[in-house]
């Protein structure tokens, strides 16, 4: 229910990307469409870390792990998350 111009210029929260790694296993193409499923499987203070898998016509075409980091928005230093996305992070946590 946020995106990313409210949370980064309203808010003073950004999310920078500081690790991706992604494994290809099948090709990718716009006959089929591509299905991504992200799961939060790590977080602490400011960094979090998500799985997300490709998916088309049944195939895994692609799994990738990304990590990115809280920061404040108008200094790039790395700062917690309002509490509001800690509190659905958790969540997020908890339900997998």
């Amino acid at each position: 229910g946020l995106d990313w111009y409210r949370l980064n210029l309203d808010r003073n929260a950004g999310t920078p990307f500081v690790r991706l790694a992604m494994e290809f296993r099948a090709p990718i193409t716009p006959r089929h469409t591509l299905c991504c499923a992200v799961r939060l499987v790590r977080f602490g203070r400011t960094s979090m870390t998500f799985v997300v898998d490709g998916t088309q016509d049944g195939a895994i075409c692609f799994t990738g792990e990304l990590v990115c980091v809280a920061v404040s928005a108008h200094d790039f230093k790395p700062a917690p998350p309002p509490a509001d996305v800690l509190t659905m992070l958790r969540r997020l946590a908890e339900s997998d």
